[in-house]
């Protein structure tokens, strides 16, 4: 018998975990992800902070920028599934 795959938008992929271990997988990926990027930039949080200062953006400041709207993007997404 066929199963059918999982797909990560389906909300029941959550249902079976508690919402601690979701936020800490959630923390986990939003971490290899940054980590990836920073390494592949060299990033340094304070040449974003300088490249931010003097309204110069670069790749430092733009790897900063993503990270926090794609940890802000899936906090509001985990917050929502749990609110319905």
């Amino acid at each position: 018998m066929a199963q059918t795959p999982v797909r990560l938008s389906d909300a029941r992929v959550f249902e079976q975990f508690t919402s601690e271990e979701v936020a800490l997988f959630l923390g986990l990926v939003t971490g290899l992800i940054f980590g990836a990027f920073a390494q592949q930039s060299r990033f340094c949080l304070r040449a974003a902070c300088i490249e931010f200062w003097r309204n110069k953006p670069g790749a430092k400041f733009s790897i900063w920028l993503f990270t926090f709207f794609y940890g802000a993007y899936f906090d509001a997404v985990t917050h929502a599934q749990w609110q319905s």
